[in-house]
């Protein structure tokens, strides 16, 4: 009986190492916006700089595209991926349960110092979490079936590239709609000069092309809705020549994409921060909304941040609402998370508000509620 006793205590101390050597897989997509608080936010949770270990692709982790980490939580080991397409694309991966493409941590190997991948081993999972910058009504599954709920405030710009002359400074809901629904205006229309109208005077005239996101984009969405565009109206957008184009660098050609746009904030800001001075021998304004995060490369490349209906940008005038250009961040789950994936949901939304930084909003410190979803009325507390 003793020897009997001595092999059950024995199993039993061999399941308890088992269950504290457990893998627990977590993968995340939708909001390029949020991309840098998330992973910010994932890093915590897991231990902290020095602690976690994570890989991901480009130069910056903040501005990844897809990331990887590892780390121990909840007496468990935890592998997390992160694959950014943009908020309701992000929606429909967890509401449909289609493939994403992560980074296959068996070749971006995650290390404590983290690492810029240059790998292209990447593999298909299912998501279930995903960051949205718009509630579900303004998806394209306006009807799935997702838990959760706001965890920050994203705010977004609209940015002009440094082509722009000093009068160009104001987007206002008039503008926005002639402007996108018409693909292009004439410079004259925030100079109010005859020698900056195109059709007026040729020679010295120059028009302004609206750049944006693709339709599977939150950031798209929103501005859609703030400016009472209509959140799925058809727009009129500009490409560009991204071999050529990037940060700082000159814009070689452009091309029409219709209702088409950019799949991720972080191609959108290196457009608006391009050179468009000398395309095909024309001399272009281009203007794009963008989340405030990304707007900071076009703005420190000689670009601006423009004000809305007249009201500049700040953290401050979000948080009293006189800028309504925002929207609440989501985090969607699937509707039934195990009791692992539960407990990373419940550490990820507790650590999202102090690591949102200088470009996000925690909802605690908002003095107004926007009522009725996206777009809605701004209104005080």
């Amino acid at each position: 009986m003793k020897f009997k006793s001595l092999l059950i205590a024995g199993a039993v101390a061999l399941l308890g190492t088992a269950s504290s050597f457990a893998q627990v897989e977590i993968n995340l997509t939708g909001s390029t916006a949020f991309r840098s608080a998330a992973h910010s936010t994932i890093l915590d949770v897991l231990g902290g700089q020095g602690v976690a270990s994570y890989a991901h692709t480009g130069s910056t982790l903040s501005g990844a595209s897809q990331a990887v980490f590892t780390g121990t939580f909840n007496a468990k080991t935890y592998i997390i991926r992160t694959a950014w397409s943009g908020s309701t694309a992000g929606i429909s991966s967890v509401a449909q349960q289609t493939d994403i493409n992560v980074l296959d941590e068996t070749i971006a190997v995650p290390t404590t110092a983290g690492a810029a991948s240059q790998a292209t081993g990447t593999k298909a999972v299912k998501a279930q979490f995903a960051f949205s910058d718009v509630g579900v009504a303004l998806s394209n599954d306006p009807t799935a079936n997702l838990a959760g709920g706001p965890v920050g405030v994203v705010p977004f710009i609209f940015a002009a590239s440094s082509t722009a002359p000093a009068e160009l400074d104001n987007m206002t809901d008039q503008i926005f709609a002639a402007l996108y629904s018409q693909g292009q205006m004439p410079l004259s229309t925030w100079t109010n000069n005859p020698a900056d109208d195109p059709v007026a005077s040729p020679s010295t005239g120059r028009y302004v092309l609206p750049f944006g996101r693709n339709n599977g984009s939150g950031t798209r969405a929103t501005a859609l809705a703030e400016t009472q565009y209509g959140a799925f109206t058809a727009v009129q957008q500009y490409g560009a020549d991204t071999v050529t184009a990037g940060a700082g660098q000159p814009i070689n050609s452009l091309g029409t994409l219709g209702d088409g746009g950019q799949s991720s904030g972080g191609t959108l800001r290196n457009i608006l921060a391009s050179d468009f001075s000398n395309v095909s021998g024309e001399n272009y304004v281009a203007i794009g909304y963008i989340g405030a995060s990304d707007g900071a490369t076009v703005i420190s490349n000689g670009g601006k941040a423009l004000k809305y209906n007249g009201v500049e940008f700040s953290i401050d005038n979000v948080i009293n609402g006189s800028y309504t250009f925002w929207g609440y961040q989501q985090l969607y789950s699937i509707p039934a998370l195990d009791a692992d994936q539960t407990a990373f949901d419940t550490a990820l939304r507790n650590a999202i508000p102090n690591n949102l930084g200088s470009n996000f909003v925690a909802i605690s410190a908002l003095k107004v509620t926007r009522n009725g979803g996206d777009g809605g009325p701004v209104s005080p507390n």
